[in-house]
């Protein structure tokens, strides 16, 4: 009797559900989440855009491009996204900034207990 009485539960919260969902007022109540919902994404879509133009400005003023490069590109219009702030430096940077490790020193390897000799080469 216990395996079904979660069973028989659930059964009935389904039933519900199905019934809360199909009134007038859950679905206006979804429509109006799924409007609420089509223009967070909306604003998500415009800010990350925004914040890729901006990117790829701060890319194109860097002092590493090359001059013909800057004057082909169209430049990225900068009154419509806020300056972007001056980030961190990622792991991948600090690493190439480095220098580089010495080619000709290599890691000690660590030596080994020699091998005893099995009995049949002893025997041999």
């Amino acid at each position: 009797m216990i395996p079904l009485l979660p069973f028989v539960a659930g059964l009935f919260a389904g039933v519900a559900a199905v019934s809360a969902l199909r009134s007038d007022r859950a679905r206006s109540v979804i429509d109006d989440t799924g409007t609420l919902l089509r223009s967070a994404v909306s604003d998500a879509e415009s800010g990350v855009r925004a914040a890729a133009q901006s990117g790829l400005a701060m890319l194109r003023r860097s002092p590493t491009s090359t001059a013909g490069a800057e004057e082909t590109a169209p430049a990225a219009p900068e009154a419509a996204s806020p300056p972007p702030a001056a980030a961190k430096k990622s792991a991948r940077a600090r690493k190439s900034t480095s220098p580089p490790p010495d080619a000709t020193a290599t890691k000690a390897k660590p030596q080994r207990a020699p091998r005893k000799p099995k009995a049949a080469e002893t025997e041999a």
